[in-house]
This record gives C-alpha cells, structure tokens and sequence, in this order.
C-alpha cells in the first residue's frame, strides 16, 4: 500500500536529517581560494577556512574539478600561519611560494643541494624558513651529511604565476662516497620536472 511507503519515506528522510550528524568535509574550490592566493592572504584564508587562531595550521579538501585547474593533482590545501601548501592524494606536499618560479635554465644550472634550494627559494626573502620543514630540509641534510651510500633527495615547489599553478620537483642523486658531504656537495645528476597548469579563468 502507498501509505506505508509514504511513511517509511519520511521516517527514512527524517533519520538522514538528525540534528548531530557530523557533516561532510567542506570541499574549497579555485573560484573560492584564488583571491587569497594571488594576495597571499595567509590570514584571509585561515579565516576563511575557519582556522582557529590556536592551532598551527588546518588542512581542507579541495576539488578543481568544476574549475579551470581540472588537471592539477591537488587534493588539499594546508594552511599555516606563515606558508601554504598543495597536497596530493597521496599526501605529497608542495609549499606555495609567494614568487616568481624559476625557470628550467636556472634550476638546470644549478649543482648543488644548497643551490637548487636557492633557486626554488630565493635567499633574499624574509621569512623563508618557515618553508623549510613542510620541504623536509632540516631531515634531508642531516641525512645528506650522516649517508656514505648512493643518495636521493628531492625538493618540491609550487608558484600561482600569472593565473596558472606551476609545481615543481627537482630529484638529485648522490653516488657512494667516503668522503663527508654536505649541501654544497655536488651531485650525481639531476632530473628536474616542471608542470603548468591551464590558466585559470
């Protein structure tokens, strides 16, 4: 009979509906987060996201997929209070800097660990180390200086430039050495992938 189903419907809707359901992950769109990104409007943006002022930093979800970034691979934003930066799926963290990028001229010069972090990001910004630990650097040159063996260290980037995201990771191989190394030691080869992606409109 209609009235029991009818019934059921509503009892079904009802349930869905209880106050005290926890709502899903608000999802941020490139519409929504590129105002403050052209600014790097740190503190516009954690207010946005609602950011409480007592913690470090928040992570959102966001989908560009109904933007013009459809092709990026970020899957969230991390906010702190000095740096952001995208996310991939798989947790891969890009810290988004508030510059110029380099171009592939310059990182391909480069020969060192310390220089192609200089490239990246530049030695002349106030308040660049902020961006350091979210780059794994304090690990990565402990662990540069302490190895003997064959090595690889990666550092990863990203830059708002001219309405299109540019990310970029540079891997630098480091072949088995006796001798000590540091960040001003040259490596092996480097591979150096740049992607840009379509601009938004």
């Amino acid at each position: 009979m209609k009235p029991p189903l009818l019934l059921l419907a509503c009892m079904l809707l009802a349930i869905t509906c209880l106050p005290g359901q926890p709502p899903g992950p608000k999802v941020y769109t490139g519409a929504q987060i590129l105002p403050f990104l052209r600014l790097y409007d740190l503190q516009g943006l954690g207010d946005f996201i609602q950011k409480e002022s007592s913690v470090n930093y928040k992570e959102v979800a966001v989908s560009f997929d109904q933007d013009a970034w459809s092709q990026v691979p970020f899957k969230k934003l991390h906010v702190a209070d000095d740096y952001a930066a995208l996310k991939t799926a798989d947790d891969t963290s890009y810290p988004l800097f508030p510059f110029q990028p380099p171009t592939l001229e310059k990182l391909a010069e480069a020969r060192t660990y310390q220089e192609v972090l200089q490239t990246l990001l530049p030695p002349s910004r106030s308040g660049n180390e902020a961006f350091f630990s979210i780059m794994d650097v304090p690990t990565s040159t402990q662990s540069l200086e302490e190895s003997k063996d064959g090595y690889d260290l990666r550092l990863r980037a990203a830059y708002l430039h001219q309405d299109r995201i540019v990310w970029i990771e540079c891997r630098m191989v480091y072949g088995q050495s006796r001798a000590a190394r540091s960040t001003a030691t040259p490596f092996r080869e480097s591979v150096i992938q740049i992607h840009i992606s379509p601009k938004y409109k």
